[in-house]
């Protein structure tokens, strides 16, 4: 594996990570002729299949330009890469499960893709690592194929950085065991584990056109910008008929302001109605009293019966039942009742 050119040089990561992550074109299409082959090589460790690997690479590329203006190590810029396409071959499969029903076939088609196409494949390594989560896969595939750290593997299998710490020693012990154990007198340390899985890995890996992918993850941001654009628009709009609604309901239940009645105007009991005759301005003044009598006794059936007492010896706010025992009390459950 290629290692990253010295910095100043065009090629240097902290160049094609700035250039790139300010829209260049070029230079994302240079960060995938120099990684993509990585990138390949372990999302084929993961998935175990050569159509997974390469659906998971194509997929993870989008991903990785609208990360870029946050990404703040670009000597970690491989193993970074490499945690992402793990990532994206975890979700593939994860996403392929729903539609199984098996697990045990699932286990056994991920890891069997290739075998016709791979003759010299460790079928004990293919075994071992059948017998594994998509998260476990993961973790091994960016620890052992890219170098990567805590927040790298982390960021592969969907953990925590403590929760890979914790679970990669005993991952790395539990593979070594198991080879060990179905080839007797094979060594049995991560060291060697990690060796043979590099050789399992290192696949012929087929031709990309950088300057296609390049142009396909620009077009898979565009269609994510465009999404996001329609939902809010979406939302906004709900948000406005919602609000009309509200006022329309207001007004029809007489919610907006009415104009004072004249002195002359005959005052009807809240929650009626004038007689017959009235005319349909008396009608709306009716209602309109109504509905902010209504308002009126919520406030005060809340203010009574919900909140806490604020007198300074804390006695207990009176319950229902002792206000309607008295005079004003029985007065104000009338009214509150209409």
């Amino acid at each position: 594996m290629d290692s990253a050119p010295p910095a100043g040089l065009p090629d240097a990561p902290e160049n094609l990570v700035r250039l790139a992550a300010q829209g260049d074109d070029g230079a994302f299409s240079r960060i995938v002729r120099l990684h993509r082959d990585d990138m390949f090589r372990v999302a084929f460790v993961v998935g175990g299949g050569r159509a997974l690997a390469e659906e998971a690479t194509a997929a993870a590329w989008p991903v990785v330009w609208r990360r870029l203006g946050r990404f703040r190590s670009p000597d970690r810029l491989r193993p970074w890469l490499c945690a992402i396409a793990a990532d994206e071959a975890r979700q593939l499969i994860r996403r392929r499960r729903r539609r199984i029903a098996s697990a045990r076939e699932i286990a056994r088609a991920e890891h069997s893709t290739d075998l016709a196409e791979e003759p010299a494949t460790d079928r004990a390594l293919i075994v071992a690592m059948s017998g594994l989560e998509p998260d476990d896969r993961s973790l091994l595939a960016v620890r052992c194929l890219a170098g990567g750290d805590m927040p790298e593997l982390a960021r592969a299998a969907g953990l925590s950085s403590s929760g890979a710490r914790s679970r990669l020693d005993p991952l790395l012990a539990r593979m070594a065991r198991e080879l060990g154990d179905a080839e007797p007198g094979a060594p049995r340390s991560a060291l060697d584990f990690e060796h043979r899985l590099q050789a399992y890995a290192a696949i012929p890996v087929p031709p990309v056109d950088a300057v296609a992918a390049t142009r396909e993850a620009r077009a898979a941001l565009s269609a994510e910008r465009n999404h996001l654009v329609s939902v809010v628009v979406a939302l906004l709009v709900a948000a406005l008929v919602m609000a009309t609604f509200y006022a329309i309901t207001l007004e029809g239940e007489g919610g907006a302001p009415a104009a004072s009645p004249s002195p002359t105007a005959v005052r009807t009991p809240p929650g009626t109605l004038p007689a017959g005759g009235a005319s349909v301005s008396e009608r709306g003044l009716a209602a309109a009293e109504a509905g902010r009598f209504a308002v009126a006794a919520t406030t005060h059936r809340e203010l009574l019966l919900e909140r806490p007492s604020t007198r300074r010896d804390s006695t207990p706010a009176p319950r229902i039942g002792s206000i309607r025992k008295t005079p004003g009390g029985r007065n104000l459950w009338r009214s509150m009742s209409l």
